[in-house]
Protein backbone atom coordinates (compact mmCIF):
# COMPACT_ATOMS: atom_id res chain seq x y z
CA UNK A 1 0.00 0.00 0.00
CA UNK A 2 1.22 3.54 -1.15
CA UNK A 3 1.65 5.89 1.97
CA UNK A 4 1.14 9.34 0.92
CA UNK A 5 3.12 10.66 3.42
CA UNK A 6 6.25 9.65 1.87
CA UNK A 7 7.76 11.47 -0.87
CA UNK A 8 7.68 8.93 -4.35
CA UNK A 9 9.18 9.92 -7.66
CA UNK A 10 6.03 10.87 -10.22
CA UNK A 11 6.89 13.10 -13.40
CA UNK A 12 5.28 15.82 -13.48
CA UNK A 13 4.11 17.24 -16.35
CA UNK A 14 3.67 21.39 -17.26
CA UNK A 15 4.02 23.97 -20.15
CA UNK A 16 7.17 25.94 -20.08
CA UNK A 17 6.41 29.94 -20.85
CA UNK A 18 7.14 29.26 -24.89
CA UNK A 19 3.74 26.71 -24.58
CA UNK A 20 5.56 23.35 -24.95
CA UNK A 21 5.11 20.59 -22.42
CA UNK A 22 8.06 19.46 -20.07
CA UNK A 23 8.40 17.00 -17.77
CA UNK A 24 10.76 16.54 -14.81
CA UNK A 25 10.98 13.70 -12.14
CA UNK A 26 9.62 15.36 -8.80
CA UNK A 27 8.81 13.73 -5.20
CA UNK A 28 5.35 13.90 -4.43
CA UNK A 29 3.64 13.48 -1.46
CA UNK A 30 0.76 14.53 0.76
CA UNK A 31 1.64 16.63 3.63
CA UNK A 32 -0.24 15.47 6.94
CA UNK A 33 0.10 18.44 8.92
CA UNK A 34 -0.93 21.24 6.44
CA UNK A 35 -3.13 18.61 4.01
CA UNK A 36 -1.34 20.19 1.03
CA UNK A 37 0.04 17.90 -1.73
CA UNK A 38 3.79 19.02 -1.92
CA UNK A 39 6.50 18.66 -4.84
CA UNK A 40 10.08 19.36 -4.99
CA UNK A 41 13.19 18.60 -7.00
CA UNK A 42 14.60 15.16 -5.82
CA UNK A 43 18.16 16.50 -6.54
CA UNK A 44 17.56 19.76 -4.31
CA UNK A 45 16.49 18.76 -0.70
CA UNK A 46 16.73 22.20 0.65
CA UNK A 47 14.36 23.55 -1.76
CA UNK A 48 11.13 24.79 -0.59
CA UNK A 49 8.49 22.52 -2.21
CA UNK A 50 5.48 23.89 -3.95
CA UNK A 51 2.08 22.87 -3.06
CA UNK A 52 -1.85 22.27 -3.81
CA UNK A 53 -3.92 22.37 -0.31
CA UNK A 54 -6.30 19.20 -0.33
CA UNK A 55 -9.19 21.50 0.09
CA UNK A 56 -8.88 22.96 -3.27
CA UNK A 57 -8.78 19.94 -5.14
CA UNK A 58 -11.93 19.60 -7.29
CA UNK A 59 -11.08 16.21 -9.07
CA UNK A 60 -9.15 13.31 -10.27
CA UNK A 61 -8.88 13.04 -13.83
CA UNK A 62 -7.61 9.81 -15.85
CA UNK A 63 -7.62 7.84 -18.86
CA UNK A 64 -9.00 8.47 -21.63
CA UNK A 65 -10.24 12.02 -20.03
CA UNK A 66 -6.48 12.63 -19.89
CA UNK A 67 -5.63 16.16 -20.94
CA UNK A 68 -3.29 17.03 -24.03
CA UNK A 69 -0.51 17.60 -21.77
CA UNK A 70 0.78 14.32 -21.54
CA UNK A 71 0.93 13.80 -25.26
CA UNK A 72 0.48 9.57 -24.50
CA UNK A 73 -2.06 7.87 -26.66
CA UNK A 74 -5.53 7.44 -24.68
CA UNK A 75 -5.49 3.02 -23.48
CA UNK A 76 -1.52 3.11 -23.89
CA UNK A 77 0.41 2.13 -20.99
CA UNK A 78 1.91 5.41 -20.38
CA UNK A 79 -1.61 6.85 -20.09
CA UNK A 80 -2.67 4.42 -17.59
CA UNK A 81 0.29 5.93 -15.44
CA UNK A 82 -0.96 8.98 -15.96
CA UNK A 83 -3.79 11.67 -13.85
CA UNK A 84 -4.05 15.06 -13.02
CA UNK A 85 -5.38 16.45 -9.94
CA UNK A 86 -7.54 19.25 -10.77
CA UNK A 87 -7.43 22.07 -8.57
CA UNK A 88 -8.81 25.65 -7.93
CA UNK A 89 -6.12 27.76 -9.64
CA UNK A 90 -4.15 25.31 -10.89
CA UNK A 91 -3.58 21.63 -11.73
CA UNK A 92 -1.07 19.11 -11.02
CA UNK A 93 0.01 16.63 -13.99
CA UNK A 94 1.64 13.15 -13.04
CA UNK A 95 2.75 10.04 -14.29
CA UNK A 96 3.76 7.33 -11.88
CA UNK A 97 6.32 4.23 -12.47
CA UNK A 98 3.20 2.25 -12.84
CA UNK A 99 -0.60 1.64 -12.95
CA UNK A 100 -0.44 -0.16 -10.31
CA UNK A 101 0.85 3.11 -8.03
CA UNK A 102 -1.41 5.34 -9.90
CA UNK A 103 -4.56 3.56 -8.69
CA UNK A 104 -2.86 3.34 -5.64
CA UNK A 105 -2.38 6.90 -5.05
CA UNK A 106 -5.42 7.71 -6.82
CA UNK A 107 -7.86 5.37 -4.30
CA UNK A 108 -6.12 6.62 -0.93
CA UNK A 109 -6.69 10.14 -2.24
CA UNK A 110 -10.46 9.48 -3.10
CA UNK A 111 -10.52 8.89 0.70
CA UNK A 112 -8.34 11.90 1.86
CA UNK A 113 -11.29 13.99 -0.16
CA UNK A 114 -14.21 12.12 0.92
CA UNK A 115 -12.75 12.79 4.43
CA UNK A 116 -12.14 16.17 3.83
CA UNK A 117 -15.84 16.64 2.18
CA UNK A 118 -17.63 14.46 5.51
CA UNK A 119 -15.01 17.30 8.42
CA UNK A 120 -16.20 20.36 6.40
CA UNK A 121 -19.68 19.41 6.00
CA UNK A 122 -19.47 17.92 9.35
CA UNK A 123 -17.29 21.71 10.77
CA UNK A 124 -20.38 23.84 8.78
CA UNK A 125 -23.76 21.40 10.38
CA UNK A 126 -21.98 21.89 13.52
CA UNK A 127 -21.31 25.61 13.58
CA UNK A 128 -24.62 26.70 14.70
CA UNK A 129 -24.63 24.39 17.82
CA UNK A 130 -21.05 25.44 18.90
CA UNK A 131 -21.96 29.23 18.42
CA UNK A 132 -25.34 28.50 20.56
CA UNK A 133 -23.85 26.72 22.77
CA UNK A 134 -20.39 29.50 23.31
CA UNK A 135 -23.56 31.86 23.66
CA UNK A 136 -25.10 29.98 26.36
CA UNK A 137 -21.84 29.41 28.00
CA UNK A 138 -21.25 32.97 28.03
CA UNK A 139 -24.18 33.90 29.46
CA UNK A 140 -23.70 31.37 32.64
CA UNK A 141 -20.29 32.92 33.14
CA UNK A 142 -21.69 36.28 32.96
CA UNK A 143 -24.88 35.39 35.86
CA UNK A 144 -22.36 33.89 37.92
CA UNK A 145 -19.77 36.70 37.70
CA UNK A 146 -21.92 39.34 38.57
CA UNK A 147 -23.48 37.41 41.49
Amino acid sequence: MVMLSTPMTFTKYFQNLMGSTVSHPKLINVHVGSMTIEWRDPDDASASPKHIAVADIESIVVDPDLPPIFEVEPGSPEAECCFTLTAKGRDLHLQAEDKAVRDQWIAAMECILKWGKVTAARETANRPKVAASTTRLKSILQAQHSR
